[in-house]
């Protein structure tokens, strides 16, 4: 998966790994929350409610921060000591 700062494109993360749990439970939910993160609206369903939503849970084998000195944790956070800890 790659992250990218859409005002700097060169800048971004790139995180691989594998997908360790898939499921369609909280789903519907979970893009309803999504919608009213980044929307500030409900989700606008386009292709219909009848949808199924997948969340994937991918455990990260390796981050890497492109485009910046250093990568940054915020504060009073350390990186995880085992890869694909604290993500989800």
């Amino acid at each position: 998966m790659n992250i990218c700062d859409v005002s700097n494109p060169s800048r971004y993360y790139a995180i691989r790994g594998r997908v360790i749990n898939i499921t369609t439970e909280g789903g519907a939910d979970h893009i309803e929350a999504l919608a009213q993160r980044y929307l500030g609206a409900p989700y606008p369903w386009y292709a219909g409610r009848d949808q199924i939503r997948v969340i994937l849970t991918i455990r990260a084998d390796t981050i890497r921060a492109m485009g910046q000195a250093r990568h940054h944790h915020g504060p009073g956070r350390q990186p995880p000591s085992q890869p694909g800890e604290g993500t989800r």
